[in-house]
């Protein structure tokens, strides 16, 4: 079983409560009031047990935001255009996608560095 993906936030609570407490003290507590966790671990209300415990035991990383993903796909591209040696029906196809990201953005308002500003 792999790492779990969990919010900034969460993996910051995740970050602080780990330091503090044993897993089996969280995993307790979570079990016994999902909801009961104080203002420095609020992310961790009502989060699913599982995910928690597979958190807790497996790992677990920060799932990108939109505009992340939107940046990685971006970048990727770059890259093939940038590379000679690509098929040149390659080529047309990275520079059109790269063209759509940007008129998606530009259409929704969304700028992300590196693409669009």
């Amino acid at each position: 079983m792999g790492k779990v993906q969990v919010s900034q936030d969460v993996s910051d609570a995740l970050d602080i409560i780990t330091r503090r407490f044993k897993k089996e003290v969280i995993i307790k507590a979570h079990a016994e009031k999902p909801n009961g966790w104080d203002q420095s671990y609020k992310e961790l209300n009502l989060l699913d047990l599982d995910i928690l415990i597979r958190a807790l035991y497996f790992g677990y990383s920060v799932e990108k935001t939109p505009e992340d993903k939107i940046a990685d796909w971006y970048e990727e591209l770059e890259l093939y255009r940038a590379n000679k040696t690509n098929p040149l029906n390659r080529i047309q196809e990275a520079d059109f996608k790269m063209i759509a990201i940007k008129c998606t953005l530009d259409t929704l308002g969304i700028k992300i560095k590196g693409v669009n500003c």
